[in-house]
C-alpha cells in the first residue's frame, strides 16, 4: 500500500497491480480496493491533514499454520498506522520493521486484517507527540482502541463525557501496547480520553459515528 499523486481509491492502471493466484498450497497476501479488486500493489490518493483511510487485507493460506507479516518502508512521520486482526479483534501499532505473527486454520475467512492509516491530529491528541498515542477507529459506534508506542509511560486511562462525568477507568501496564473499551455501551456523544503517567497527560476525543 502506498500513497501517490494521481491515484484513486479504485483500480488505476499506472499504479495498481492485480494479485494473481497460483499454486493452491501457498499463502497469498493481497489488499482489496474500493470495487473489490484484489491487489498486490495498491496506490491511494495522498492523505490530507485530519484524514483517515482503512484498507482490507486478505490472506489466502492453502496450508494452515503459523505465518508472519513483515512491514517495510513504513513512515509514521505524518500518520499513524495500525493493523486490525478481525479474527481476534485486536489492533496492533505498525512501525518500520514490525513483524506480526499469527496462525491460520482450515476454514478461516480470507478477510483477516484491516490496515488503518490516520493522519496526525485526527483524534485531537494534545500535550504529547502525536506519534506516541493513536486512537482507532475514530469515530466509532463500537469498541475503540488506544495504541501506545514502546516506553509509553502511561499508567491510567480515564474516559469522560463532555460534562466531565467519568464513564470508564482502566489501568495501563508498561508492557501493554494497547488498551480498549466498548464505546457502543455509552449514549451517543463525544467523549474525552485522558491518559496519565510518567509521560504526563494527554487528551483525545472520540465521537460515536452514526450515533452522534
Amino acid at each position: 500500500v502506498y500513497f501517490e499523486d494521481g491515484a484513486t481509491p479504485t483500480f488505476d492502471g499506472p499504479y495498481d497491480v492485480n494479485r494473481l493466484f497460483g499454486l493452491p498450497n501457498l499463502p497469498y497476501l493481497y489488499t482489496v480496493e474500493q470495487n473489490g479488486e484484489y491487489l498486490c500493489y495498491n496506490a491511494l490518493p495522498p492523505l490530507t491533514p485530519g484524514a483517515s483511510v482503512s484498507v482490507p487485507v486478505g490472506i489466502q493460506d492453502g496450508m494452515a499454520g503459523n505465518l508472519s507479516l513483515l512491514f517495510e518502508g513504513v513512515s509514521t512521520t505524518d500518520a499513524s498506522v495500525a493493523l486490525e486482526d478481525l479474527k481476534t479483534g485486536v489492533f496492533y501499532p505498525v512501525t518500520e520493521g514490525y513483524v506480526h505473527n499469527f496462525t491460520t486454520q482450515a476454514g478461516d475467512s480470507p478477510k483477516r486484517f484491516v490496515l488503518h492509516f490516520q493522519t496526525n491530529g485526527t483524534s485531537g491528541i494534545t500535550n504529547i507527540s502525536a506519534n506516541t498515542v493513536s486512537l482507532f477507529p475514530n469515530p466509532t459506534t463500537g469498541r475503540v482502541t488506544m495504541l501506545f508506542q514502546q516506553n509509553h509511560g502511561f499508567n491510567q486511562m480515564v474516559v469522560s463525557d463532555l460534562e466531565g462525568k467519568v464513564v470508564f477507568v482502566d489501568q495501563i501496564s508498561q508492557d501493554e501496547n494497547n488498551k480498549s473499551f466498548d464505546a457502543g455501551t455509552l449514549p451517543a456523544g463525544v467523549y474525552t480520553i485522558k491518559l496519565t503517567g510518567a509521560t504526563g497527560s494527554t487528551g483525545a476525543t472520540n465521537g460515536q459515528n452514526s450515533k452522534v
